[in-house]
């Protein structure tokens, strides 16, 4: 208030609402500030979530691949039945 006008100043009714005008876009920046936090909040939950989800269903659901011992197929082969 007073830079782009010079003679605002002078204006009681100017400043006030010069100031009323910042105490408004003030009360935005913090509506905008919590905003973004909630976002961020909910996203790192969002994360959390996922990976808890995924350990949860590896633990209740291992899928555990069985080594092959080729050579106990072999010997397997060369062996008898047995009957």
């Amino acid at each position: 208030t007073g830079m782009a006008e010079p003679y605002a100043a002078a204006q009681p009714a100017a400043l006030e609402e010069g100031e009323r005008r910042i105490e408004a876009l003030d009360r935005e920046i913090m509506a905008l500030k919590n905003e973004m936090e909630l976002k961020r909040d909910l996203a790192r939950n969002s994360v959390l979530t996922i990976i808890e989800r995924d350990n949860e269903r590896v633990g209740n659901n291992p899928m555990i691949q069985q080594a092959d011992n080729a050579d106990s197929r072999i010997h397997s082969l060369d062996a008898p039945d047995k009957e």
